[in-house]
C-alpha cells in the first residue's frame, strides 16, 4: 500500500493568465517539497496535479447592453446603480464565457456561506423589483 495525500486547493484571479501563474506556483512548490522529502527507505514522493476550473473570470464593460439594461432597471426602481467586480463563483461566470454576457445583481445577502449569513429583506425585495423589470423588459 502506498502512502498518499490528497489535497484540494483553490486559485482565484480576475485575470486567467495570473490564475495560471498561481496554479504553476502551487505545482512547483509541491513538486519541490515532494522531491526534497524522503521516507525511511530514502525514497522521495511524487506529485500529480489535476486542475479543474469551476468558474471562469470575466469583466463586462459598462457599455455592454446587459449592463446598461441592469443600470436602467435599477434606476427605474429609484436606486443608484453601482458596478463592481465581485469575487464569487456564479452562473454568470460560465454564461459569459459561453458567449451570453450576464450581470449579477446583489440581493441583500451579508456574510455569505458563513454561520453569520443574513438577508436584508428590504434589499431583497428591491432586487425582486429590479429582476421583474428586467424579465418583463419594463426597465
Amino acid at each position: 500500500m502506498l502512502d498518499e495525500l490528497q489535497l484540494t486547493a483553490e486559485c482565484r484571479s480576475h485575470d486567467p493568465k495570473f490564475r495560471a501563474k498561481i496554479v504553476e506556483a502551487y505545482q512547483k512548490a509541491f513538486a519541490a517539497a515532494a522531491k526534497s522529502t524522503r521516507n525511511a527507505a530514502g525514497r522521495s514522493g511524487s506529485v500529480t496535479v489535476d486542475v479543474h476550473h469551476k468558474y471562469e473570470s470575466f469583466a463586462l464593460s459598462e457599455r455592454e447592453p446587459v449592463v446598461q439594461a441592469a443600470i436602467a432597471a435599477i434606476t427605474a426602481c429609484g436606486l443608484t446603480p453601482e458596478t463592481r467586480i465581485v469575487d464569487g463563483g456564479l452562473d454568470a461566470n460560465w454564461l459569459t464565457k459561453l458567449g451570453l454576457p450576464t450581470v449579477t445583481l446583489g440581493c441583500g445577502q451579508a456574510g455569505i456561506h458563513t454561520v453569520a449569513e443574513s438577508l436584508q429583506i428590504d434589499s431583497y425585495l428591491a432586487a425582486c423589483r429590479i429582476a421583474l423589470k428586467l424579465a418583463s423588459a419594463a426597465a
